[in-house]
């Protein structure tokens, strides 16, 4: 589920369950195509057809993220929290 996000008038469509069943907390498209959706547990999925299927992505940490922005399609940072180490995470991407 995305928290936090208002529902639409016609209620969301549930397009594609996989590849996660981690709660998700943030999406940024850099563009029509290219998108990332970070959640839950180092949760990163990324999108490069406009949101109709998504493929995971090794972000390096466990902890929750709960920010995401991308400036392009190459450029992107992702931010939240790692309760096991009681520090905020901050990772970033230039491919």
């Amino acid at each position: 589920a995305l928290n936090g996000c208002p529902m639409p008038a016609g209620g969301w469509l549930l397009a594609n369950p996989k590849p996660t069943t981690n709660d998700l907390f943030a999406v940024d498209f850099a563009d029509a195509a290219n998108g990332w959706a970070v959640g839950a547990f180092g949760e990163v999925l990324r999108s490069s057809d406009g949101g109709t299927t998504w493929t995971r992505q090794n972000a390096g940490t466990l902890g929750d993220l709960f920010t995401v922005s991308f400036a392009n399609p190459q450029l992107g940072w992702a931010g939240g929290y790692d309760p096991d180490t009681n520090a905020a995470v901050v990772v970033h991407t230039r491919n």
